[in-house]
């Protein structure tokens, strides 16, 4: 175990080394071609074709250089583009054929071909549920304070908004995330009695209990310190 973690350790190193070297990390708004990676995981973004086929063949040659490779079959091309016709063509660069994809896990935060958000929140929400499940128990106890089970909630809810600085939400999208939030939220408080009749507590009345702000301001306020 030892040996094969300083065996990565050292593969990271050159690849670092190898990626500092082409010099293209940066503002991605202001360049035409650009690296971003982490660990053994890197993503080549570019403009056009022509600065894609660039920036892969001094990838490839100073890669080759210190002893690594391309893997061909884990390696995918997607074409980003909201609107007009998209390439769906697998993509040809030298000796490489890189299958074409509508979308695909990078750092566990889904992309897609569309530059949407829709799969990505739906994929966090779901974690989220299941984060939620896993904590149940500690949750639903009459005896436990709801301060506490804020602060449980609350170690749930990055789940939700890992990488939410990214995010351009559509008000559909917002609206999935603060009723995913709502529902544990009525769970924690639980309904109220008016006139001898429980019922469930209503938004207005949620808000004005947890003194937070929601899910979404919760995002924005990552995107604004981050």
């Amino acid at each position: 175990m030892c040996n094969k973690a300083i065996h990565s350790l050292q593969q990271y190193l050159i690849l670092n080394s190898v990626i500092t070297k082409l010099n293209l990390r940066g503002d991605v708004s202001l360049k035409l071609k650009h690296i971003v990676a982490y660990a053994d995981d890197v993503a080549v973004l570019a403009r056009s074709l022509k600065a894609l086929n660039e920036i892969f063949h001094k990838l490839k040659n100073e890669a080759t250089l210190v002893g690594l490779s391309i893997n061909e079959d884990k390696t995918k091309y997607m074409q980003i583009k909201r609107t007009g016709i998209k390439d769906i063509t697998h993509r040809k660069i030298y000796n490489f054929v890189f299958k074409n994809v509508k979308n695909f896990n990078y750092l566990d935060s889904i992309l897609n071909a569309d530059n949407k958000m829709n799969i990505e929140t739906a994929e966090r929400i779901a974690k989220g549920n299941k984060a939620y499940y896993a904590n149940a128990k500690l949750i639903k106890p009459e005896f436990l304070k709801n301060n506490t089970k804020m602060k449980i909630y609350k170690t749930i809810r990055p789940v939700v908004t890992y990488s939410s600085e990214t995010w351009i939400l559509t008000a559909n999208e917002k609206n999935n995330l603060r009723i995913f939030e709502r529902q544990i939220l009525k769970k924690i408080f639980g309904p109220v009695n008016i006139d001898n009749i429980w019922r469930t507590q209503n938004s207005m009345q949620i808000d004005k209990l947890t003194e937070v702000a929601d899910i979404v301001r919760f995002s924005r306020h990552k995107e604004s310190n981050g």
